[in-house]
Formats: C-alpha cells, sequence, structure tokens
C-alpha cells in the first residue's frame, strides 16, 4: 500500500536514498570507530614508553652506584656496607593470595646484634614506602610503586631503616654459610 500522492518510482527512489544515508553512516561509525580506537592504542605506548625510559633511568642508579646485573632481572650490590638484592621483575603474591608483577628488594643483616629479631621472622609491617617481611636476617621490601620503583629513594630509606633498628651488615657469603648451611640454597644468580 502506497501513501497518496507517492507513485511507485517515488517511493523507490526514497528507499535507495535512505540506503546510501544508511550506508554512509555505517562507514562513518566504522571509521570514528577505528580513529578513536587506534589513538587509544598510540596513547597506552606512549605512556609504555615513558614509564620505560623511567624505569631505565632508575635502573640506570644501580649500575651507577656498583650494582651488578647478575640475569635478566636480578641485580646484587653492596650499599653503604649492607649487601642487597633486588630482583626488578618477578611475580610474588600480595596480601590477599594474588600473584602480582612488582619488584623485590633485600638487605641481608647480622642477628647478633642487641636487638632481638628471632620473633621477627615471617612479620610483616607496612612502611611509607612499601610493605617490608623479616626472614632469617634479611628483610624484604615490596615496594608500593612495584612496576617503576625509585630505587634511589628506596635504599636510603632502607638504609635508615636498617641503621634505626641497630641491624649490622654481613657479607653475603657470611648470611649464606649462617642461614643457608642447613638448607638448600635458594639464591637467585
Amino acid at each position: 500500500m502506497v501513501p497518496a500522492g507517492f507513485d511507485d518510482k517515488k517511493l523507490n527512489i526514497m528507499i535507495n536514498y535512505w540506503n546510501y544515508v544508511l550506508i554512509f553512516l555505517i562507514i562513518f561509525l566504522f571509521i570514528v570507530v577505528f580513529v578513536v580506537v587506534a589513538g587509544g592504542f598510540q596513547q597506552n605506548e606512549d605512556k609504555d614508553n615513558d614509564i620505560t625510559e623511567e624505569r631505565k633511568r632508575n635502573l640506570q642508579y644501580l649500575s651507577d652506584i656498583g650494582f651488578e646485573l647478575k640475569n635478566d632481572f636480578l641485580y646484587e650490590g653492596v650499599f653503604c656496607e649492607y649487601y642487597f638484592q633486588i630482583i626488578t621483575k618477578g611475580k610474588f603474591k600480595n596480601k590477599y593470595g594474588q600473584l602480582v608483577d612488582t619488584t623485590l628488594v633485600i638487605v641481608l643483616y647480622d642477628e647478633n646484634t642487641e636487638v632481638e629479631t628471632s620473633n621477627n621472622d615471617n612479620i610483616r609491617e607496612k612502611t611509607k614506602i612499601g610493605y617490608i617481611n623479616y626472614c632469617k636476617g634479611s628483610l624484604r621490601l615490596i615496594p608500593f610503586d612495584g612496576e617503576n620503583p625509585d630505587f634511589k629513594n628506596i635504599l636510603n630509606y632502607l638504609i635508615k631503616y636498617v641503621g634505626d633498628k641497630n641491624f649490622k651488615p654481613i657479607s653475603n657469603k657470611k648470611w649464606e654459610l649462617k642461614y643457608l648451611k642447613n638448607t638448600k640454597k635458594v639464591r637467585i644468580s
């Protein structure tokens, strides 16, 4: 049934016109969506590159102060007489038991001090830069900014922290002999 004043020819022209408009709108929306999505990915790549550059500067600091890269993710070195191991990328369990990619900073100390630390094993303490765990003469820090930690601030904070606790420095070899003599060697290298 054709409305009054329309013949079949005019109706077909009108239908074809709306078909073209519909096709144009679909193509236009496809292009807009493509540009928005492609632009979003480009912004994420730029952000990743910025993080990578900042992370490179932070890792360069470790090399500048004499830390040695043992494998792709492990730096070892002595800073202010304390021996450090820094795992720059690893999967560790958070407080909810979920595995997360983060950084782990380990500082070794001698428990033969005036401070009794044997009761500190497996204690977790929240500090202003991250969570600290004590375990067999080692202090392990998981920084809050685990993806891009500022190692200069972290190392300075940890030196002040172990100094405040009166923990004495110990070499890696002495620590291994003292704490790992009856257990399997768990050192990462």
